[in-house]
């Protein structure tokens, strides 16, 4: 498969923004985790 310029940028963008938002969900639901850990134990 051969993309052109334009179709490469905007392929490396979308990577880059599907691992941004990987990484959040997963520290989002990491942190949300450890919040309900210390909330039950006070």
């Amino acid at each position: 498969m051969k993309f052109s310029r334009g179709e490469f940028m905007f392929i490396k963008i979308v990577i880059v923004i599907g691992l941004a938002w990987l990484l959040q969900t997963a520290l989002g639901f990491l942190q949300f985790k450890n919040f309900n850990k210390n909330f039950k134990e006070l």
